[in-house]
């Protein structure tokens, strides 16, 4: 490697070594492990490794083709050093200005989309949804309404007029048809009865 490259690399990962600071706090920060069991934890520690190292090598490529020395990984602990010392005390303060910033936007987002659209479109449902219960009342009530009409129309005269013809009648034929009647009651309630003792057996 010429000199320009070693000294770009040396830099990049100087960088490299902050970056992996930065992002070491930001997961401590994000990732609340109390909340999470142990092989969960483990997970997401190896995927975050792997993520880091994954940048490196990436960096490290686009610099040097991925040759890699032993400054290399002095340059990454100088970096990592250099964050600790002169970069953590800003950086966390401007972590937590951040998060807040980015909690109270997704806040504001939230209240925005249940004010300006969750609560008028159950609104406009609930209209919409009382008017068809409303036109369905409604056409109860006709239908209830032509009901005693047809009633009161064809079926009541009949009614009176079957009345009628029965008072002329004589009470001879009246009482025939009463005991003819009283004959078929008796006789359904007694097979019900055997019918459900029959069942409780």
């Amino acid at each position: 490697m010429s000199l320009s490259v070693q000294l770009s690399t040396l830099y990049s990962m100087i960088g490299v070594g902050l970056f992996i600071g930065m992002a070491v706090d930001t997961y401590r920060r994000l990732f609340n492990r109390n909340r999470h069991k142990g092989w969960t934890v483990f997970i997401y520690d190896f995927l975050f490794w792997i993520v880091q190292a994954l940048v490196t090598f990436y960096i490290l490529f686009i610099v040097n083709n991925g040759e890699l020395r032993f400054y290399i990984f002095l340059a990454l602990l100088c970096g990592f050093a250099a964050y600790q010392s002169l970069v953590k005390n800003v950086y966390l303060p401007a972590l937590e200005r951040i998060i807040e910033f980015v909690h109270s936007v997704f806040h504001a987002l939230v209240t925005f989309f249940y004010r300006g659209f969750y609560r008028p479109i159950i609104a406009i449902i609930g209209f919409f949804l009382t008017i068809c219960f409303s036109i369905l009342r409604g056409i109860w009530m006709i239908g209830l309404q032509i009901g005693k009409l047809v009633w009161n129309i064809f079926y009541k005269p009949f009614l009176l007029l079957g009345k009628f013809i029965w008072n002329l009648l004589p009470n001879s034929f009246k009482i025939y048809v009463n005991k003819f009647f009283h004959r078929i009651r008796t006789f359904l309630n007694d097979f019900w009865r055997k019918l459900v003792s029959k069942n409780r057996k």
